[in-house]
């Protein structure tokens, strides 16, 4: 009886921990800005922060060491941390140099986001970048 009980309080913790996200493993914290290679990422969300339930645009500001970058593709995927879940996925347009846009994303819960966003840059190979964001409930 005492090794059930033992085994229910693991299995409670455990499962608490993957819910709340268990920050004590020294995971490192997923930030609004990246650099990979020779290219640098940064999110933005409009609104801000993103809101459950809505459209979202989520707005990468993309740059090399020449300045902002133009004509790349952007490949989106995103993914709900709290649950370790995929979310929507996309691609991103060029709204002026340097700045892509993916619009109309819909997220169905409030926490933290993950963006791992691909960039292939003309002539060049593709850079895969994760960026975090939040994402708010809707305020009654």
């Amino acid at each position: 009886m005492a090794a059930s009980r033992t085994r229910i309080g693991v299995a409670v913790a455990l499962l608490a921990e993957a819910l709340l996200g268990g920050g004590c493993h020294g995971k490192p914290e997923i930030g609004p800005t990246a650099t990979v290679g020779e290219l640098t990422v940064a999110i933005e969300t409009d609104p801000a922060p993103a809101t459950v339930g809505h459209d979202n645009t989520l707005r990468f500001r993309i740059s090399n060491a020449g300045g902002p970058l133009s004509g790349a593709m952007v490949a989106v995927t995103t993914r709900f941390l709290g649950l370790n879940r995929d979310g929507p996925t996309g691609e991103a347009f060029e709204a002026s140099p340097g700045v892509y846009e993916w619009p109309g994303v819909s997220t169905a819960m409030a926490g933290k986001w993950s963006a791992t966003v691909t960039v292939t840059p003309p002539g060049g190979s593709p850079q895969t970048a994760t960026l975090g964001f939040n994402v708010a409930k809707e305020e009654e």
